[in-house]
């Protein structure tokens, strides 16, 4: 007698994981939108344009959707940082990524909001690096390792929102957060890091501003 091809079963995980990718995009589409408190999974169904009976099938509850857009996001977030970049480069990049993500800012406010923690996962690496700049010697005798992520992260969710509501379109957000990103290396390089240690950071706020934008 011969054998079932797999072909269908397989067909139908790819199926499943698509619609399931669908939704969760939705999910951050509309989370960047009006936050995490605003979604539904009927109206996430919506958005992705599938059956609600289907989008029930993957996420029966807002938290569990919210839970999985959370763990997506910080998946993301840990292998940005995780990047071999030179060290004015990942400021940039990591500026423009938040600022492209407003959907992380509002999460994060959510959290906070909710008096959740932030989770631990997403935390750690984050701090290992700062322990690292330090027993380098990169930083200021005295800096805070603990205190200084969270400076950097508070920093993180409040401009790329500020951003969107005090510019018009999205080229001057994306002008205005590369200054931004300027200003910010010229705090660091001042005050918390050994000017030695970053060159790179150093010939970067040396430079004049773009054409067209402030100092």
């Amino acid at each position: 007698m011969p054998t079932a091809s797999p072909a269908p079963a397989r067909l139908r995980r790819s199926d499943f994981h698509r619609t399931r990718q669908k939704i969760l995009s939705a999910a951050r589409t509309l989370m960047a939108e009006r936050g995490p408190e605003s979604l539904t999974v009927s109206a996430v169904a919506h958005a992705a344009e599938i059956n609600r009976t289907t989008a029930y099938q993957h996420f029966r509850t807002r938290d569990e959707l919210v839970r999985a857009v959370t763990d997506e996001l910080i998946g993301e977030v840990a292998a940005l940082l995780a990047q071999a970049r030179p060290a004015a480069d990942r400021l940039d990049h990591i500026a423009a990524y938040f600022l492209d993500h407003p959907e992380i800012a509002r999460l994060a406010l959510y959290l906070l909001l909710g008096d959740s923690p932030f989770p631990r996962v997403a935390w750690e690496p984050y701090l290992a690096e700062m322990r690292r700049y330090d027993a380098s010697g990169a930083l200021q005798p005295g800096v805070d390792t603990e205190m200084l992520p969270q400076v950097l992260m508070a920093v993180a969710v409040l401009w790329p929102l500020y951003a969107r509501v005090e510019y018009e379109d999205d080229a001057a957000a994306r002008a205005a957060t590369e200054r931004f990103a300027r200003e910010l290396k010229r705090l660091l390089l001042y005050g918390l890091l050994r000017p030695e240690a970053f060159p790179d950071i150093v010939a970067d706020v040396g430079r004049p501003p773009v054409k067209g934008t402030r100092a």
